[in-house]
C-alpha cells in the first residue's frame, strides 16, 4: 500500500520463484484488468541480483519508490552502496557476496563465510542472510505451521529478522534430523494413518534422513507381520480355551481381588485361575495357573 496525496492505493508485485518482484502494478479502477498506465515497473535481474535489461518504471513510481526487488529484500541505496538488507546481513549485488561473515558460518565448513545461497542462486536464496535454502524443491522455511515444530511467522520475519533467523534456523536442523515429520505427523492439522506415524518415526530411529518410503515400507511389513501374529494368538486361545471348557472351566471370567477386579481367561473346577499365553516367549502355548 502506498500513500498518493491523501490517499492510499493498493501495488501488487508480481514475483517468480526465488521471490523476486519482476513487475508493480495498480488496479486504479478496481476493474480486475491491468491496462499499460497501469503497470508501474519492470525489473530484470542477473543471477545474483544486479539488475539488467534497464530497469523501467514510470515517473509517478519514483516517489516513492519500490526498494523491495531482489527476493523481495529491501534495497538501501544510501551512499549508492545498492546493499540489500536480508535481516542479519547486508548483500551486495555487484560482488554476489554479502558484506560481512556468516554468524553461522561454523555449520557450513565448505563455503565461504560471505557466500549467498549456497553460490547457487538459480535454485536457492539465503535465509535471512545466515543459510542458503532450496526453494525449487519447496523447502523454504516459512510453509511450515503444523505441530509444535514450527518456522517463523512473517509478522516475526519483519519486525525482529534475527529472531525469525533464529526461529527458523532451528527449525531447518529439527527438519533435517526428521523430528519435525514425526510433529506434522502426530500434531499437525491432517489426520494420519498409523503407517504415517510409524513411517515419520522410523528414518530417526534408524538414521534414515528422512527416507519417507523406506519408512512406509519397513511400517507396512511391521503391521502385516503384527496382524499375522495376532490373529494366530487369537486362533491358538479360542482353541485352549475351548478344550479347558471340556474339562469343566468356566471361561472369561471377572475375579476380585483385595484391591481391583482382574479378568481369567478360565477358572478349572478346584478354583485353578488361568491365564492363556500362547505363541510368547513366557507361554509357547502353554497356560498358566494362578492361585490368589
Amino acid at each position: 500500500m502506498i500513500k498518493k496525496g491523501s490517499l492510499f492505493t493498493y501495488e501488487y508485485h508480481i514475483k517468480d520463484h526465488l521471490g523476486n518482484v519482476r513487475v508493480t502494478f495498480e488496479d486504479l479502477n478496481n476493474n480486475g484488468n491491468i491496462t499499460s498506465n497501469e503497470i508501474k515497473s519492470r525489473n530484470d535481474y542477473y543471477s545474483f541480483g544486479m539488475e539488467w535489461n534497464n530497469r523501467w518504471e514510470l515517473s509517478d513510481t519514483i516517489s516513492p519508490e519500490n526498494l523491495k526487488r531482489y527476493n523481495g529484500k529491501e534495497l538501501f541505496s544510501e551512499m549508492n552502496l545498492g546493499h540489500y538488507a536480508y535481516g542479519k546481513r547486508f548483500f551486495d549485488t555487484v560482488l554476489g557476496r554479502f558484506v560481512c561473515t556468516d554468524p553461522i558460518s561454523d555449520q557450513f565448513p565448505s563455503l565461504s563465510t560471505y557466500n549467498y545461497a549456497s553460490n547457487n542462486p538459480i535454485l536457492n536464496i539465503d535465509l535471512h542472510g545466515l543459510q542458503g535454502v532450496n526453494v525449487v524443491a519447496e523447502k523454504i522455511a516459512g510453509n511450515d505451521d503444523e505441530g509444535y515444530i514450527r518456522t517463523a511467522t512473517e509478522g516475526t520475519r519483519e519486525h525482529s529478522p534475527f529472531t525469525a533467523g533464529v526461529i527458523d534456523a532451528t527449525f531447518a536442523v529439527l527438519d533435517y534430523i526428521g523430528l519435525n515429520s514425526i510433529d506434522n505427523a502426530f500434531f499437525g492439522k491432517q489426520k494420519t494413518s498409523v503407517h504415517e506415524k510409524v513411517a515419520a518415526i522410523l528414518p530417526v530411529l534408524f538414521n534414515t534422513k528422512g527416507n519417507a518410503d523406506e519408512g512406509a515400507k519397513s511400517a507396512s511389513k511391521a503391521t502385516v507381520k503384527l496382524r499375522e501374529s495376532a490373529k494366530t494368538g487369537q486362533e491358538a486361545h479360542r482353541q485352549i480355551q475351548s478344550e479347558l471348557k471340556t474339562q469343566g472351566a468356566e471361561i472369561e471370567q471377572s475375579v476380585q481381588l483385595k484391591d481391583r477386579v482382574v479378568r481369567k481367561d478360565a477358572i478349572m473346577p478346584d478354583g485353578t485361575k488361568i491365564i492363556i499365553k500362547p505363541n510368547t516367549p513366557s507361554g509357547k502355548g502353554q497356560h498358566q495357573g494362578e492361585n490368589d
